[in-house]
Formats: C-alpha cells, sequence, structure tokens
C-alpha cells in the first residue's frame, strides 16, 4: 500500500516510520468518531499499532524508529567512549559513557534522529536548556546537550542504582510506604522542573532512578517541553513531527488526544506509576494501540485494591484521583498531590499535642451547641431547667438529653469514619487513624461514646433512680455531697480519659488506647523557596570575558593566586561557579569528578592547559551555612545540623590528617541549599555576596584548635545560632523552646554523639504556629465572658416568656411573703393565723408545688428561693386540710393578704437580671485574671498558656521567672479592672438608667473588653511580636 506523505486531514507530515495513513491525532479522532464514510477505511476498521506492524508494547515509549546503528562498548562517540548500554525507548538510547577529556562517566542519551530543520533544532536546545536548569536532589542532574556528527544528544548524571521499573520487576510490587515515598521523592523532582517551567510528559518506572543511597531521582526530560511562552506545546509539537512520543500506558488522555498540556498531565502520569509499584500492573493495558486508546478514554481506572488487598481505600482514592479523565478532576499541585500522600509515608506522623486537641474539641463542641440550640430551647421552653446538682430532670427533660448526647456521638464518629476529622480537627490540621488507614466506623463510635457518653452516664442514672424525689430534697445532709459529687463526676471522667495522655506515647488517652485510634497533627512541609528561571540575557556570542565557554559575570573572591568567580552558561542558560587557579594545579581528582552524593557540589568541567587553569561548578541556589545559620527557622536550623553532624562524623572516621580533610571540618567550606540541605565546596566562601555565591565570614569565625575537629565544626555552627544580638523578637516565630534548648545543648556537647542524640530527639515535623495560638488563646479568654452574655440574653428570653406562661409562680411568690411574715411574727395568739395560711397552701397550691416542669423552670428558679421552697414543702406536708376547712382558711387568708399589702413589713421584692451590663468584665477578672496571677506567680505561667503549648522567656531567651510573669499578668488585666472599678457606681446607681440602657451599658463593657484584646494584644503583637504587657515586663511569648 502507498502511502501519503502527509496527514490527508490536518497536512501534517508525515514520518515513513510509522507505517500510518494520518497522524496519530487524526487517526484516533477518527476511531472514536467515525462518520458513515469512514466506516469501511480498512485503516480504521482494522486493528494496527500506531508505530507500524512492530509488537506493540503499552509499557515502552514509541516515537521514531532509531535510526543509529546501535553503539558497542569501546566505540568512540564524539568525545565520549562507549562503555555499555543501559536501555532503550522510543526516543533512542541510553549509554555509560566516558568523556575521555575528563575522565568522567556520564549517562548519554544519544537521540534516534538527526534533527535537520532549523526550527526543529532551535526547539531542542531550547528543551534540553530548560531539563539542565533543573538542579534538584530529585532529579537527575543534566550537564548538557550537543550533536555528535549531527545527531543530538543528552550527557548526565550517572545514577547507578538502577529504576524502579527494575526493581518491581525484580523484586516484586513494592511495600505501601516504600512505593509512596519514591513518588513523594518524584513529586519533589517534578514539583522543581514545574518550577522551572519544564513538562515531563515520560514519567514511569524505567525514568525513576534510584541512587546508591536510596534515594529516588526522575529523570530522561528527553520529552519534555516547555509550558513559558504565549501557549503550551501540544503532543504534534515535538521534536519528531507526525509521531507520538511517550508511553501510552502512563500517558494522560489529553496527551493521548494531542491536546494542550499541563502539570496535571504528569500528576495523571505519576498515579500511574504509582498503581504499577504497588501492584506490579498499569491500570490501562491493550495488545495494540488503537484498543488501549479506546480503553483509557472510555473506560474509568480499576481501583488498585482489587489487585492488592492491603491498599488503604484513602491511598486508592488518591490514586484514583490522578486517574481522572477530565484534568480539572484531578490534583492540581504536586504540593495537593504530597500532602495527600504524605500520611501513607514512612515519615513519622505526629502525635497533636493536647493543646491542639482541646482547642480541636472546643470548636466541635460550639458548633454542636449551635446545631442543638433548638432542643436545648425547647427543653427549656417546657419548664425544665437544667442544673449540675440534685434530681431535677424530669424523664423528658432526660431523654431529650440523651437525644443531643446521641446526636454528639453522631457527629464526631461519622466525620472521624467518613473523612478522619471533625470540623475543629480539620481546622487544626488534625486526624484520626488507626494505623495507616481511618478508623473504622465500629471503632469512631467506640471513642466518641467514651469521650462524650461515659461522662453522662452517672448524672443520668443519678437522676432516674430519683425522679419522684423533690429537689429540696437535696439542699441540706449528705444528699447535699452527692448531688456535687455526681454533677462534678462529667469533668471528672471527660478530664480523666487523658491522665494516660504523655509525649512518650504520642498523647494517647483511654479512649484512644481501647479503640486502637490516634489523633495525628499533619503539619504542611516548610516553605519551599522558588529560584526564578535566569532570563536568556547573554549570548555565547556576545564580547563579554569569557572564561572557556562560560560568560564572567563578576569575581567573587580572590585569595593567593586564586579567584572564584560567578559565571554563565550561555548555552544551557544556568549560572556556575568557576574556580581559577594557578597553572600547574592539577585536576580535581576522578572521584570527586565522578561523584553524585549529596553533600559533594557537582563539578561541571575543567580545563588544564598552559594558559588556562580552571575548574567549573554548579551554582545551587542556597546560602553558605554560616551566613544561613544566623536566619533561620528552627525545625531548619535542626534539620541542617542533624546533617552537619552526620556528615561531619562520615567524613572524621576517613580523615588521613591532610589539609584537605581538615578543611572539611571548616565551616567557611559549607553551603545551604533552599531544601536544607548541604554541600562541600572545595573552596571557602568568605565574600558577602551570599544570594549568588559565596559569603564572606571574618577572622573571628576561624575555627578554634580542637582535638576533635568534627565536634568544634558542630559547636561553632550551633554558636552562629546562638548570636548574643538575635533576640527572642526575631526567634520567638520561628523557633520553639525546645529547639532552642537544644541548640545551646548542642553548643557545649562533649561528643558528636551526643551532639546527634540532642538533635534527634527534637521535634521539627510540628507547625510553630506562634501567633495562631496566640489569637486563639486571645479568642478563648474573650469567648468565657461572651458566653455568659450569650447564655444570659438566652435565659432573659425564656425568663419572659415562662413568666406569662406560669402566673402560678407569682401567687406562689405571693402567697409565700404572707407565710414567711406569719412565722416571723408567731406567737401563741397567731398560730391559728400561720394554721390558716399553711392550710390555704396545702389545699389550692400542692397540685403546682408538685409540678416538676413548672417549679424547675427559670422563672420558677428565680421567684422561689430555696428556703421559699421548704417553707412551702413543710406547710404542705403538715396541714391536710377537708373542703371546709379549705373553705374558712381561704377567708381567713384574704384578710391577712389585705394586712400584708397594707403593711408588708420586710416584703421581698425579686428584680433579678441576667445580663448586668459588667457581667463579662466580671467573668472575664474571676475566671481568667485572677487564676493567672496566681499560676503566672507560682507555675511561671497561666492555665490558657500551659493548653496552647506557650511559654513566657526573657531577652536572653530563658524562661520568665515567675515575678516577672506576675507582672505581665498583672499589666495585662489592668484596663479591664480600670472598667469595672470606673463602671460599677455607674451601674448600682439609680439615675443612670435615665442616660443610658442596660443594652447599651453591656454593648459598651463587650466592645471594651474587645477593644483592649485587640490594642493591647493582637496589633502589637502582629506588629512586633510582643504584646503590650510583654513590653513593660520585658517578655516574649515563645512555643513551648
Amino acid at each position: 500500500m502507498n502511502l501519503p506523505d502527509r496527514c490527508p486531514h490536518c497536512n501534517t507530515p508525515l514520518a515513513p516510520t510509522t507505517g500510518q495513513p494520518m497522524c496519530p491525532v487524526c487517526l484516533l479522532r477518527g476511531v472514536l468518531q467515525r462518520s458513515d464514510s469512514q466506516r469501511d477505511d480498512p485503516f480504521l476498521t482494522e486493528t494496527r499499532s500506531v508505530s507500524g506492524d512492530r509488537s506493540f508494547d503499552s509499557m515502552r515509549s514509541i516515537g521514531a524508529s532509531t535510526a543509529l546503528a546501535d553503539l558497542q562498548p569501546g566505540t568512540p562517540f564524539g568525545d565520549y567512549r562507549i562503555v555499555r548500554r543501559l536501555g532503550h525507548g522510543g526516543m533512542g538510547v541510553v549509554y555509560e559513557a566516558e568523556q575521555m577529556t575528563t575522565s568522567r562517566r556520564v549517562a548519554l542519551k544519544v537521540l534516534a534522529q538527526s534533527l535537520d530543520q532549523g526550527e526543529a533544532r532551535a526547539r531542542f536546545m531550547r528543551e534540553g536548556r530548560l531539563a539542565a536548569a533543573i538542579n534538584h536532589p530529585n532529579s537527575v542532574y543534566v550537564y548538557g546537550t550537543e550533536e555528535i556528527d549531527g545527531v543530538p544528544t543528552i550527557s548526565m548524571e550517572l545514577v547507578d542504582g538502577g529504576t524502579l521499573a527494575q526493581r518491581v520487576k525484580q523484586a516484586g510490587p513494592m511495600s505501601i510506604r516504600d512505593a509512596v515515598d519514591a513518588v513523594i521523592q518524584i513529586v519533589d523532582g517534578l514539583e522543581a522542573a514545574d518550577e522551572r517551567g519544564v513538562l515531563h510528559r515520560d514519567v514511569k518506572p524505567s525514568n525513576c532512578f534510584i541512587t546508591s543511597d536510596g534515594a529516588v531521582k526522575i529523570g530522561d526530560f528527553g520529552l519534555s517541553i516547555s509550558t513559558a511562552g504565549d501557549h503550551l506545546k501540544t503532543m504534534s509539537e515535538v521534536t519528531i513531527e507526525g509521531t507520538f512520543l511517550g508511553t501510552p500506558a502512563f500517558a494522560s488522555p489529553e496527551q493521548l488526544r494531542g491536546e494542550p498540556l499541563d502539570r496535571r498531565s504528569d500528576i495523571y502520569s505519576v498515579g500511574v506509576t504509582l498503581f504499577y509499584l504497588l501492584t506490579g500492573k498499569v491500570p490501562f493495558d491493550a495488545d495494540n494501540m488503537i484498543h488501549l486508546l479506546a480503553t483509557v478514554l472510555d473506560k474509568s481506572a480499576p481501583a488498585a485494591a482489587t489487585f492488592r488487598s492491603d491498599i488503604p481505600d484513602e491511598l486508592d482514592a488518591v490514586i484514583q484521583r490522578c486517574l481522572q479523565k477530565p484534568a480539572g478532576q484531578r490534583f492540581d499541585s504536586y504540593e495537593s498531590l504530597r500532602q495527600a500522600l504524605r500520611p501513607f509515608s514512612s515519615r513519622s506522623p505526629v502525635a497533636a499535642s493536647l493543646g491542639d486537641r482541646t482547642l480541636a474539641g472546643i470548636v466541635d463542641t460550639a458548633i454542636c451547641w449551635v446545631v442543638l440550640l433548638p432542643i436545648s430551647f425547647f427543653s427549656q421552653y417546657r419548664g425544665d431547667l437544667s442544673t449540675d446538682f440534685g434530681a431535677t430532670r424530669s424523664l423528658g427533660t432526660i431523654l431529650l438529653q440523651w437525644a443531643a448526647v446521641a446526636a454528639t456521638i453522631a457527629y464526631f464518629a461519622i466525620a472521624e469514619w467518613k473523612y478522619g476529622y471533625t470540623i475543629g480537627k480539620k481546622v487544626l490540621g488534625l486526624r484520626v487513624t488507626s494505623g495507616d488507614n481511618r478508623p473504622t466506623l465500629s471503632q469512631t463510635i467506640g471513642r466518641a461514646f467514651l469521650y462524650l457518653g461515659v461522662p453522662v452516664i452517672p448524672s443520668t442514672v443519678f437522676n432516674l433512680a430519683n425522679l419522684t424525689r423533690d429537689s429540696t430534697d437535696f439542699y441540706f445532709g449528705p444528699s447535699v455531697i452527692l448531688a456535687m459529687m455526681v454533677g462534678w463526676s462529667y469533668f471528672a471522667l471527660k478530664f480523666g480519659l487523658f491522665v494516660t495522655a504523655r509525649a512518650n506515647n504520642g498523647y494517647a488517652a483511654i479512649h484512644d488506647q481501647i479503640t486502637s485510634t490516634r489523633v495525628l497533627e499533619f503539619a504542611a512541609d516548610s516553605p519551599r523557596r522558588l529560584t526564578e528561571l535566569e532570563n536568556d540575557a547573554f549570548d555565547s556570542e556576545s564580547d563579554s570575558e569569557k572564561v572557556g565557554p562560560y560568560i564572567r559575570l563578576r569575581t567573587l573572591f580572590e585569595w593567593d593566586g586564586e579567584q572564584l568567580v560567578l559565571g554563565y552558561d550561555a548555552k544551557l542558560l544556568r549560572r556556575v561557579w568557576l574556580h581559577l587557579q594557578p597553572i600547574g594545579t592539577p585536576m580535581v581528582p576522578l572521584e570527586k569528578r565522578d561523584s553524585t552524593s549529596r553533600e559533594t557540589l557537582r563539578w561541571l568541567g575543567g580545563r588544564r592547559t598552559e594558559a588556562e587553569c580552571w575548574d567549573c561548578y554548579e551554582a545551587p541556589p542556597g546560602r553558605p551555612l554560616i551566613k544561613r545559620l544566623t536566619s533561620i527557622s528552627g525545625s531548619s536550623a535542626i534539620r541542617l545540623m542533624r546533617r552537619l553532624v552526620d556528615l561531619s562524623v562520615k567524613s572524621g572516621e576517613n580523615d588521613s590528617g591532610s589539609e584537605k580533610d581538615l578543611n572539611r571540618h571548616r565551616l567557611e567550606r559549607w553551603w545551604a541549599t533552599d531544601l536544607d540541605d548541604l554541600k562541600w565546596l572545595p573552596f571557602d566562601i568568605v565574600d558577602d555576596h551570599a544570594d549568588d555565591g559565596p559569603a564572606d565570614g571574618d577572622e573571628s569565625t576561624a575555627d578554634p584548635p580542637s582535638k576533635n575537629p568534627s565536634l568544634s565544626l558542630v559547636r561553632r555552627a550551633a554558636s552562629c545560632v546562638l548570636q548574643e544580638e538575635r533576640t527572642p523578637t526575631v526567634q520567638c516565630q520561628s523557633w520553639s523552646l525546645e529547639q532552642r534548648d537544644a541548640m545551646i545543648q548542642v553548643s557545649v556537647a562533649q561528643s558528636p554523639a551526643e551532639a546527634t542524640q540532642i538533635l534527634h530527639g527534637v521535634d521539627t515535623d510540628r507547625a510553630i504556629k506562634l501567633r495562631a495560638r496566640v489569637l486563639a488563646m486571645v479568642a478563648v479568654s474573650l469567648s468565657i465572658p461572651l458566653l455568659t452574655v450569650v447564655f444570659g440574653l438566652f435565659a432573659a428570653f425564656l425568663y419572659e416568656i415562662q413568666k406569662q406562661r406560669y402566673p402560678e409562680v407569682d401567687q406562689l411568690h405571693e402567697v409565700v411573703q404572707v407565710l414567711r411574715r406569719e412565722e416571723e411574727l408567731l406567737t401563741a395568739e397567731r398560730v391559728d393565723r400561720l394554721v390558716a395560711v399553711q392550710r390555704y397552701v396545702a389545699g389550692n397550691f400542692k397540685h403546682v408545688f408538685e409540678d416538676k416542669d413548672m417549679m424547675n423552670s427559670i422563672y420558677a428558679t428565680v421567684q422561689l428561693t430555696i428556703a421559699d421552697r421548704i417553707a412551702l414543702r413543710q406547710a404542705i406536708d403538715a396541714q391536710q386540710p377537708t373542703a371546709e376547712e379549705l373553705r374558712v382558711a381561704t377567708e381567713r387568708y384574704d384578710g391577712l393578704r389585705q394586712d400584708w399589702i397594707e403593711n408588708p413589713g420586710n416584703r421581698v421584692e425579686i428584680q433579678f437580671s441576667f445580663w448586668t451590663p459588667l457581667g463579662p468584665a466580671y467573668t472575664w477578672l474571676e475566671f481568667i485574671w485572677l487564676p493567672s496571677l496566681l499560676t503566672g506567680l507560682l507555675f511561671r505561667g497561666g492555665l490558657l498558656m500551659r493548653l496552647f503549648g506557650l511559654v513566657l522567656v526573657n531577652r536572653r531567651g530563658k524562661r520568665a521567672s515567675g515575678l516577672r510573669v506576675f507582672i505581665r499578668m498583672l499589666i495585662g488585666g489592668l484596663p479591664v479592672l480600670v472598667i469595672v472599678v470606673y463602671g460599677t457606681p455607674l451601674v448600682i446607681s439609680k439615675e443612670y438608667g435615665g442616660y443610658w440602657s442596660q443594652s447599651f451599658l453591656l454593648s459598651a463593657v463587650v466592645a471594651g473588653l474587645c477593644l483592649v484584646a485587640v490594642t493591647m494584644v493582637v496589633v502589637p503583637f502582629v506588629r512586633g511580636n510582643q504584646c503590650f504587657s510583654d513590653r513593660f515586663s520585658g517578655t516574649y511569648l515563645m512555643v513551648r
């Protein structure tokens, strides 16, 4: 069959090696959207592979056929000597090769065809530049691109640990933690590429390389394209036109369709890769390309758990989201994908602190209160009064109480089972787990019942056992103590659940241990500094001074005939460091040139002639360690110090005492990257250009002599962190007291082993969140008085409703006043008067007094005191009048009542208010300020501070003394005390009502409290890391 040179549908040039009558894009569209005229086309009805008649393998890259003969070991190829063949794909063949001029071993990718068109060549060079610009620990480093005999090549870092595909083939599917760890590293490498504007397009296990130390690097950017410019490149805009490039089984639907691509296409491939690492299979496979394309586009991806039962449902859901057909339904960023995978990695999750759990509980309780308010309103509207003391509840109230408890248990259980967190836990970044999975429904019901239901059981049993008893039975005698014990049992049982919580057991409470669950904190990763891609600002043909092929930008440092120069690689568009040395200096040792270890600065090239002597190194983004340590967060400092100790000890074990070995223990020789990694430099960094290259120190930073150079290095690094000029104002926002104390201990450690033990005992995963903790503490301290206002207004509302509903309560109040008056005036001659009143009460109000709904209402509780109720109970028990006796008693009472009205004597007028204007201020002083004064003096901190994990330190970063904390607390409460002192006379004065209403005064007090909190705490702290009271007392808030 004669095949056309161009696609008959879109006029795209066709490569003769494809064996297809049209381009892949039109071919796919034809298969999926056939018209009537196309149904008889044999190229559409016959199953064929897009890559020709060759045997189809969905897991191999397809593209152009290899046009070059296979290079045999020992064959010279340009400046390289072929060592062995490593692998091949549709784009070409990868060899291990030795660069003959430097003796360095590299991975050399030889592409399949030459680039004859100028536009294609320019596009290939641009893609090579983008790939070479990626400098990340999880990305294979690209040394350069060049054409050898017209054939494009890419020289890359040689990673000799094999690929993930080889590992799965040899050892079978990986464990869940190992697979997720590997994919997270792939995500990190792809994110670095994405920040440079590079889209990989061929992510798969065989392109993920394993280093000798187990790290995973994403490589083979030969198919990568730029996401910069006016539009994204599409599948047809590739190096070899008219041919699909990529691996079908790992390519996204939009990539197979030839549509514009973005990072979500690579995220799809990451999902397929994780699927393969866990199961040893790909989600879609077929024996030819057409069937595969139809399957990918028509069918949903199978669940990974169908091939492996121990895969958690949550992890399967992450994979399924990556494999969604519409790109918009996948993860939209690598960060979101990383966070979704993090719970299944080997990174130890952080146990949630008791403070965070308490805050989450407060948020969830507040939500439940708001939602369940109608039940409470209904209960109170019926007349039932819920109290903590005494059997005062009717059976209906008890049932309503348990209905509310059951609803709350359902909220906690369903939310933690379905999502792993409640709203409060979500806000605080907490999650409930059972092993690697979300807990089962039975586990969440169990932990919710233990936390919410068990504390209510004692009061429920007590109230059920005393339904028939009057509440006055619990006002005196042993019953009072019993009622109080039952009332407080709720708090004892609830807080008693946490008596087992310790740092060494992950703060596991009793209900956590019984149900085999844990509450963990998944802190976000440290913010990543994004280094912008350098502009194409330099031309290799310009007149700028050059060092070899590199443009010289500026000299960073000169010493003893040597120079350190910041250079620019105009071909690959990246900055480099050039080390100029005296003529005759030996070449960098071969082991340093070939080294791919994380801590070694990558050597890119060098030259030794009679006129030139220089070496070129990568210029990793970051800062000199000696300067980075002076402006760094606590977690980053601890991580860097751990790495420094490990590397210094490792190098110390191999020290020969030479000057080169001793240089590894000099702080000026270490560079800290933006990813909190370290690189050892073969030269000192002693200049101030910290952002562009090595930085200068001063003579005072010279290493002191020591018998243990590793220990000297570690101590000196710790001392850089603890400079005296660094006040807590700088450190408090990003350091915890534990981290600072650990650094102090490291600075005086007696051995590297001791320093290692100290550093590894410090938590670096939990987020500091100082401002969030302080603001939350302020919110909680204000919520207590504000809640009194809310509940006061609610009670006042019910009070007015019940006043209209229960007029009998007013009659009882009047009757008891007459009864109490007769008791006070009782003489032998007036006994009959008292008996008449008692008979009147017993005959007319016995049913009222025994109506629990009425007598337990808010209105009755206010109007009838305990003494009133006792007097009424005695009158009812003492008299059981006949009808005639009741008639006589009623007539006698009318006369006594009239006498009482005319001569009231000590008449009691009930004037009760649930919302005293100064109530919020009184509450704050009583429950917040006064306890904080006592605990501050005795324990150097209040209960709320301990709850939120905060501590006060002085200007030297040490724990503040009790007296200093007392002064700080005293100053903090003075404004509120002033409000009370000046407001109290106004409130109790009879004249204030003529000017302001109670509502106005109450609003003014609440606004005053909020204003005090904002002006004295929030604004000063946000602007200067110190509250108003801290400035007077010389203290600083810091995370414990």
